[in-house]
């Protein structure tokens, strides 16, 4: 994610918690890729290595705003393996029967991954940002 999506998406968790006082944001990150925990952690930006196949969820580190606004709006991150998300990928095209990129299938993968650690929740599917040869591959494994 891109610092400007950082802080679209730092802006929407603001906007969620206003309008619901009791909503919980919870930001889900690959562990080979978890910038936005290791920010939140060290109350600053931390760089950090990528190392996930979910592109879209590969910053070298989380933005110092959008750090600071989901520090304000307690956001919570939690992360999950490349092999739970694409599970979820293939979930969501075999059972949804629709296509989304990696990234797109990590809020499922954690919710699949621990389903009482949510309660009631929402999770956003977006994006189909991926490279044919990638989808086909993660789509054919089982």
């Amino acid at each position: 994610m891109g610092v400007d999506q950082q802080l679209a998406a730092a802006r929407r968790a603001a906007g969620v918690v206003a309008l619901r006082r009791d909503a919980e944001v919870v930001a889900v990150e690959p562990t080979g890729s978890a910038a936005l925990r290791e920010a939140l952690a060290a109350g600053q930006p931390v760089p950090v290595t990528p190392r996930t196949r979910a592109g879209g969820l590969d910053a070298p580190y989380a933005g110092a705003i959008a750090t600071v606004l989901c520090q304000r709006h307690r956001v919570r991150s939690v992360t999950v393996s490349d092999d739970e998300i694409e599970a979820a990928m293939r979930r969501v095209y075999s059972e949804l029967k629709l296509a989304c990129e990696p990234a797109a299938a990590a809020g499922l993968a954690a919710v699949t991954a621990d389903p009482g650690a949510f309660g009631r929740c929402a999770v956003v599917l977006s994006g189909g940002n991926v490279a044919a040869e990638t989808a086909s591959a993660i789509l054919a494994a089982r």
